[in-house]
């Protein structure tokens, strides 16, 4: 299982290599536990202005 480079409470952005329209801060919420050594690990990160979570890599975010 690779080791997770965020914990949670960490604020992060989305990259551009995410692609999605969503911009802004996230808090990350918790760690996805992950079963294969070749995907990056993942992380639920939620938004104060918005009303769900979402799952991202951690490929796909940074520190702000």
């Amino acid at each position: 299982m690779a080791k997770h480079q965020f914990t949670v409470g960490d604020r992060v952005r989305l990259t551009l290599q995410a692609e999605r329209r969503t911009t802004g801060v996230f808090t990350i919420v918790r760690l996805v536990p992950g079963d294969r050594e070749d995907l990056p690990p993942a992380y639920r990160v939620k938004s104060a202005t918005e009303g769900h979570e979402r799952m991202v890599k951690e490929d796909e975010i940074e520190v702000v």
